[in-house]
């Protein structure tokens, strides 16, 4: 195959990928979403939502989907891991006001990610499947990403939401001045990163 050229490549076509992709094409910018799957679909348990993410998707427009299949749960009761005390929070009104928006409990990935997958031939984005990427190469002013199927992709800017078992996360853990990892008080992990690899 040969290798195609993007500006901005998004490797993994869940959640994390597609919402990225929507939100920079409502931008401007064009994109391109590689999948290692067969199609775009669920893996894994339902996530909770939280305000701040209910908004990202209201404004990128799948809000109304993710509704409609979504549980709007009625309280969160925090256990406090030593002493067993419960602390509860009413989820009704007077506290949704305020925000705009609802708070979703477990929400089904599949829904979600299909209304997600719905939105983007409304805009600058292309999707591929089956795209299981086993090389990224810094070629300085671009990043080549290859995949195992002969695929071959240059892009202006790349970025890895490819989940637990990332190709994206091992090529930066290479290049540890690529990598951010804010660590939380109780010893657990949080990763964030963006690659990108532009000319000044």
């Amino acid at each position: 195959m040969s290798e195609r050229n993007t500006p901005l490549l998004i490797i993994g076509g869940g959640i994390g990928g597609l919402t990225a992709a929507l939100a920079l094409a409502k931008r401007g910018r064009e994109v391109h979403v590689i999948e290692r799957s067969g199609e775009f679909g669920e893996i894994g348990a339902g996530i909770q939502i939280a305000p701040n993410a209910s908004r990202v998707f209201d404004e990128i427009g799948v809000l109304a989907d993710l509704h409609a299949c979504a549980v709007l749960p009625a309280r969160i009761v925090w256990m406090d891991m030593i002493s067993g005390a419960a602390n509860r929070l009413d989820l009704g009104a007077p506290f949704l006001a305020p925000l705009h928006v609802p708070v979703y409990g477990p929400a089904p990935q599949r829904p979600a990610g299909r209304s997600l997958e719905r939105c983007a031939p409304r805009h600058p984005i292309t999707l591929e499947t089956d795209r299981n990427v086993f090389e990224i190469v810094d070629a300085g002013e671009s990043m080549i990403v290859r995949c195992a199927n002969g695929a071959s992709y240059r892009a202006e800017a790349l970025i890895a939401a490819d989940g637990l078992w990332s190709k994206g996360e091992r090529w930066s853990i290479r290049r540890r001045n690529s990598t951010s990892i804010i660590s939380s008080p109780i010893g657990e992990r949080f990763r964030s990163r963006v690659f990108l690899n532009t000319p000044a």
